[in-house]
């Protein structure tokens, strides 16, 4: 069957056909939801544009989205794929090979100037992080399930955010709190404040590394490496180590110039938060030690 033209669609709701939980047990949940059966694509011919005015899909809202719609021999491709989304613009080539019996998935995409606040009340119910991400992906993935999709990734890609804050950590004054327990601490400190944070991203069987993560974070440098397992695992194991400069507003003499090395790890809705204060005074003293046995 061959078919073309143009599809416009008021509104498009796809939640129907997804799991009925919402919050963060939805995102475990869509990780067991079979993909739409796409063996059809394989009797089918399209070429044509496709517009939704309104796209639904657990608790997103994705406005005046268009693409090229193109289906033969079973391989699929939305392309050129754009849409605005949450006051930025989002870009993407998607293409599914169903012409096998275990279909195979390459995505391009590319987002700028995203506000990831309005976007995680959305999808979780809560805001976690704010600021306006850019984010460059080149994906692979097969598999039956969104499980199987995300467990098989693999692929590159580059992230930044900008002008955000992580709610209810306060990670600076956790770190000067450690370093320096007898100082007057400070005020507001259930924030972290990122100022500008970026790297870059080597996804394996579902894992995200990040080696290269550079950040200014509460006036602080930070330095990063580690991997984030989303999907079913919804896991992370990541180390920051934060260079206390004496530069930057409330930071005192007695640490200026110390690396405290931070690990995150554990789930990522609650990672265990572990401030290597030993390890950092450490690196500190060995120095002194061996210019005193001199």
């Amino acid at each position: 069957m061959a078919l073309g033209g143009d599809l416009r669609l008021n509104r498009l709701d796809l939640d129907p056909y997804l799991p009925s939980v919402r919050g963060r047990a939805a995102v475990r949940d869509l990780a067991k939801t079979p993909l739409t059966p796409v063996s059809h694509a394989r009797e089918l011919t399209v070429d044509g544009r496709l517009r939704v005015d309104s796209l639904h899909l657990r608790g997103v809202r994705a406005h005046h989205l268009e693409t090229r719609l193109q289906v033969e021999k079973g391989h699929v491709r939305l392309h050129p794929l754009k849409a605005p989304l949450f006051q930025g613009a989002y870009r993407g080539d998607l293409r599914v090979d169903a012409s096998g019996t275990v279909p195979r998935l390459t995505v391009d995409e590319r987002a700028r100037g995203l506000q990831v606040g309005p976007l995680q009340r959305d999808l979780l119910g809560e805001v976690m992080v704010t600021g306006t991400a850019r984010m460059d992906l080149a994906l692979r993935a097969r598999g039956r399930t969104l499980g199987d999709v995300l467990r098989s990734l693999s692929g590159r890609g580059a992230y930044g955010l900008e002008e955000g804050e992580v709610m209810g950590m306060g990670l600076r004054q956790r770190v000067l709190e450690a370093v320096n327990p007898f100082g007057d601490g400070e005020e507001g400190g259930v924030r972290t404040w990122i100022h500008a944070l970026h790297g870059s991203l080597e996804i394996r069987e579902g894992r995200a590394y990040s080696n290269d993560l550079e950040a200014l974070v509460d006036l602080v440098h930070v330095a990063g490496h580690g991997y984030v397992a989303p999907g079913e695992r919804r896991r992370m194991d990541y180390r920051l180590d934060m260079a206390l400069r004496g530069e930057a507003e409330g930071i005192p003499d007695l640490v200026d110039g110390l690396v405290v090395p931070v690990r995150f790890h554990g789930p990522l809705a609650q990672p265990e938060v572990e401030l290597k204060v030993g390890e950092a005074l450490k690196g500190e003293l060995d120095p002194d030690l061996e210019d005193s046995g001199r």
